[in-house]
C-alpha cells in the first residue's frame, strides 16, 4: 500500500468531519423525484437538474453548463468543471439523475414517504438511495471537499449527472450527447451501485418478446376445445385455442435454457466471485431470463386468443446479441414444431438490446482506483463484474475506458420497495472519488 502524502490525509479527514453534510445532501436530492418510465421522452429530471446547476455555481466551479438536445433546456445534463493546466488525464464522474417510478399501488410497501430520506440501522432509505443518488452525492461531495480545500488539479475533473439512463436515453441525450459536446475524458467512473466493489466488465441486456399465437373462443365451449367429440360437432383448435396453455412450455423452455447457460462460463471477475478474493456481493450466476411482462387475453370470458410475454436476458460479455437471439429462436421454433397448431402458426419474436462494457484491470485509471480505495478501506480492492447494464456501455462504445463504482447495490432493493445506501458505503465511495480524482488528475 503506498503512503498517503499531507494532502491526502487532508481530503480523508475532512470529509469524515462533513460526512453529516452528505448525508443531508443526499436526502435533498431523494427528495427530487426525477422519475422516468423507461420510455423516452417520459423523464422528469428537469426540476433536479437545475437546481444542481444552482448548487454547483454557489460551490464555486470553475465552470458549469448545461447541455440539452433544445434551446429551452428541458431536460438538461449538468456538468461542473474543476479545471486543470493540461489536456491529458481528464476525469469524469458521472451518475444519472433519473429514478424508477413509484406507482400510487406501491407506495403502501414503503416504511415511509419515499420521496423524504429516512435514516434508520445506518443506512438511508429513499428511491433513488443506491440507483443512483447515493452514487451522485458522493461524486459531487467529492468534487466540493477538493474545491473547499482549495486543491489545484493538474488535468481537469467533470462532474457530470446526467439524464435519461433508465430509459436507454443515454444513448442520445444523456450521457452520449455530453461526449459529443466536447467533454470526452480519458478515464470515467460511473457512479452506478457497485458494494464499493470496482466493476471492470457488465453483461450485456436483451429484451425478448415472444409472441405466442391462440384463436379466442367463449368460455363455455372450452370443454370442446380440451375433449374430443361425438361425430359431426367440431372440436380442438376448429373451436379455439388457448394461447396461454400454449405458452407454458416455452416459459419452461426459458427456465431450462437459463440454468444450462449459467454452469457454462467463469472468467476472474465475472461468475467467479470477484477477484482477487471471491466474496462479489452481487453473487455467483450471470446469464439470467427474467419473465418481466405477460400480456394476453380480450376479456374475462373467453379462452385466450394471444399471449405476448416479455424475458429481460443476461449474457456474458463475449457473446453477441445476435448470437443470444439466434440461438433462442432456434429453440423455440423447434418446440413449436411440436405442436400441430403452432406448427402452423409459429411464434413470432422481437429483440431490443443494449450492449455491455469492458475495460482491462491492468488499465492506469483502473489500478489508481483500487489503490486509493485500499487506503480508504484499509483492505484490498474486489474487482467484479456489474450484472446488469448503464451508460458504461455508451462511454465504451466511444472508446472511453470506463467502469462502475458506487455505494449501495443491485440487492439494496434496487428498483423495489424501502429502497436503501449503507451509510458506510456513502462516506466510504465520497473519500474514494475525492482520492481517486486528486491522484489520476495531478498524474504524470
Amino acid at each position: 500500500m503506498t503512503t498517503q502524502n499531507d494532502t491526502e490525509k487532508l481530503i480523508i479527514n475532512e470529509i469524515d468531519k462533513s460526512k453529516e453534510e452528505l448525508i443531508d445532501y443526499l436526502g435533498k436530492l431523494i427528495s427530487f423525484s426525477s422519475e422516468s418510465y423507461g420510455i423516452i421522452n417520459t423523464g422528469k429530471e428537469t426540476e433536479l437538474q437545475n437546481y444542481l446547476y444552482k448548487d454547483f455555481l454557489k460551490s464555486s466551479f470553475d465552470k458549469v453548463l448545461k447541455i440539452a438536445v433544445d434551446d429551452k433546456n428541458n431536460r438538461p445534463n449538468i456538468i461542473g468543471v474543476l479545471k486543470g493546466v493540461k489536456n491529458s488525464n481528464t476525469l469524469m464522474l458521472n451518475a444519472h439523475a433519473d429514478v424508477v417510478p413509484v406507482k400510487e399501488t406501491e407506495k403502501e410497501k414503503w416504511f415511509s414517504d419515499p420521496y423524504k430520506a429516512r435514516r434508520s440501522d445506518n443506512k438511508i432509505f429513499g428511491r433513488g438511495a443506491s440507483d443512483c443518488k447515493g452514487g451522485l452525492a458522493a461524486i459531487i461531495f467529492a468534487a466540493k471537499i477538493l474545491k473547499r480545500l482549495k486543491i489545484k488539479l493538474k488535468s481537469d475533473l467533470y462532474i457530470v449527472s446526467s439524464i435519461g439512463e433508465e430509459s436507454k436515453e443515454g444513448e442520445t441525450i444523456g450521457i452520449s450527447l455530453v461526449i459529443d459536446n466536447s467533454y470526452r475524458p480519458d478515464f470515467a467512473v460511473i457512479a452506478e451501485p457497485s458494494n464499493c466493489e470496482i466493476h471492470i466488465e457488465s453483461t450485456g441486456n436483451l429484451l425478448f418478446e415472444l409472441k405466442i399465437k391462440g384463436r379466442e373462443a367463449h368460455c363455455g365451449v372450452r370443454n370442446q376445445i380440451l375433449f374430443p367429440q361425438r361425430y359431426g360437432l367440431s372440436s380442438g383448435d376448429e373451436i379455439g385455442v388457448d394461447a396461454i396453455t400454449k405458452a407454458i412450455p416455452f416459459i419452461e423452455l426459458m427456465q431450462r435454457i437459463e440454468i444450462e447457460n449459467c454452469h457454462k462460463w467463469k472468467t476472474e471477475t465475472m461468475n467467479s466471485g470477484g477477484y482477487p478474493i471471491p466474496i462479489d456481493k452481487q453473487g455467483l450466476g450471470f446469464f439470467t431470463i427474467t419473465p418481466v411482462k405477460i400480456e394476453g387475453g380480450q376479456c374475462i370470458g373467453a379462452v385466450s386468443g394471444y399471449v405476448n410475454i416479455i424475458f429481460n436476458i443476461s449474457y456474458p460479455n463475449w457473446l453477441k446479441e445476435e448470437q443470444v437471439a439466434a440461438s433462442i429462436k432456434e429453440k423455440i421454433m423447434h418446440l413449436a414444431k411440436t405442436d400441430e397448431w403452432l406448427k402452423n402458426n409459429p411464434p413470432e419474436f422481437s429483440t431490443q438490446s443494449w450492449g455491455p462494457f469492458k475495460t482491462s484491470i491492468n488499465n492506469p485509471g483502473v489500478k489508481l482506483l483500487g489503490e486509493a480505495l485500499q487506503e480508504i478501506q484499509k483492505e484490498q480492492p474486489i474487482y467484479s463484474s456489474f450484472k446488469s447494464v448503464c451508460d458504461a456501455t455508451f462511454l465504451h462504445q466511444k472508446g472511453i475506458p470506463s467502469v462502475v463504482f458506487g455505494p449501495g447495490g443491485l440487492n439494496s432493493s434496487v428498483h423495489g420497495p424501502n429502497e436503501f445506501v449503507p451509510i458506510d458505503e456513502l462516506i466510504k465511495s465520497a473519500k474514494t472519488f475525492a482520492l481517486f480524482a486528486y491522484k489520476f488528475c495531478n498524474r504524470e
